[in-house]
């Protein structure tokens, strides 16, 4: 049987500490940006996520960093985490910012040009 996403069947919407544990990592997350992001992945691995040759701040193509990569047979993929104050989480910035990291990657991909 298959997870189904959405609302969670016990318990309430999001709750203010929650907000406010966010705040303070996003507080962090310009001095410990590695830190966390390796927290995180360290949850997936030890929930059972297979990240083969799993890379922190590396590259996939020179001039082009990521904040990790793993392999997936003979491809690697890039991870790109982003942590960001709810109020910097609106759909207008959170497009904005996907539309410059694609066009980042279009150009060192040799795929655009600057």
């Amino acid at each position: 049987m298959s997870k189904k996403w959405g609302p969670p069947q016990y318990g309430s919407n999001v709750k203010g500490a929650t907000y406010e544990s966010f705040s303070k990592i996003q507080a962090e997350s310009e001095l410990r940006h590695r830190a966390i992001n390796k927290a995180i992945l360290d949850l997936a691995l030890d929930s059972g996520a297979s990240l083969p040759g799993l890379e922190y701040e590396a590259s996939l193509t020179n001039g082009l960093q990521t904040d990790a990569i793993f392999a997936t047979g003979p491809s690697r993929v890039a991870l790109e985490f982003h942590h960001k104050a709810k109020n910097e989480t609106t759909n207008n910035k959170v497009a904005i910012y996907i539309l410059e990291k694609l066009k980042e990657y279009a150009v060192n991909f040799g795929l655009a040009d600057r």
